[in-house]
């Protein structure tokens, strides 16, 4: 598989929240969507809580689709440029993006990534064409591989495990490849109809043909690390609409 830096390129976020505050940060971030698309050409491809039990918490997800890398470079000049020249065309970042949060949204702290979607991933505005599935919940599993690895390994997963994860009821809405590593980290995400299936998922890991993929991996150091999902009340695949 091959993942030049020429196709979509999402800025995926992981965000320290504030438990009190949850839904009124996830609502804010949604917010967001009018601003990056206006002032940068930017789409919201999603906005998420991170359900508890299975990672770290309070936390939120969000994911910004960029059409190619040059928009990010366009982005960072625009969004850096009042350091150079302070006028009121030029918005202080934190007038921008937080002046207008509501009460108890401002403390805030997490880390990002640049990923490159690989060219059978739909793009949000795919998505809402295709009229897609309502999901109740989803999966996000970054992957670690040697150097290199990441491409071969998204192939591989497409056309091994992704056919039993279908059986299981789990939809694959995109796999990427990180930027700023040596192809050696991928992330894949993924939406399930109801809970039930995720558990589905869960057990045929563990039955032939999922336990046959783990352990092959494992061999290969490779090696996932997941986390369910719940989509904010506005989320484009939530709602079937842009922000």
């Amino acid at each position: 598989m091959q993942n030049g830096a020429t196709g979509r390129v999402y800025i995926h976020e992981t965000i320290a929240i504030d438990v009190q505050h949850r839904q009124r940060y996830l609502e804010h971030f949604c917010s967001w969507g009018k601003l990056l698309r206006e002032h940068h050409g930017v789409d919201c491809f999603g906005v998420w809580a991170t359900v508890g039990s299975t990672a770290a918490w309070p936390e939120a997800v969000c994911m910004w689709e960029l059409p190619e890398l040059d928009t990010m470079a366009a982005m960072l000049a625009g969004e850096f440029a009042f350091l150079d020249e302070r006028n009121d065309a030029l918005p202080e970042h934190w007038e921008l993006w937080w002046s207008n949060a509501p009460e108890g949204v401002v403390a805030t702290s997490g880390f990002d990534r640049l990923v490159i979607a690989t060219p059978e991933t739909p793009g949000i505005h795919d998505w809402l064409t295709f009229d897609p599935p309502t999901f109740a919940g989803y999966y996000q599993e970054t992957v670690t591989t040697p150097p290199g690895a990441a491409p071969d390994y998204l192939a591989e997963m497409t056309e091994r495990w992704l056919p039993i994860a279908h059986d299981c009821g789990a939809r694959l809405i995109g796999s990427y490849v990180s930027m700023f590593r040596n192809d050696s980290e991928a992330l894949t995400l993924w939406g399930f109809g109801n809970w039930r299936d995720w558990t589905a998922v869960e057990h045929a890991l563990r039955a032939d043909g999922g336990d046959a993929w783990r352990r092959d991996l494992a061999r290969r150091n490779i090696d996932w690390n997941g986390k369910l999902l719940t989509a904010a009340p506005r989320s484009p695949l939530k709602t079937k609409t842009p922000l």
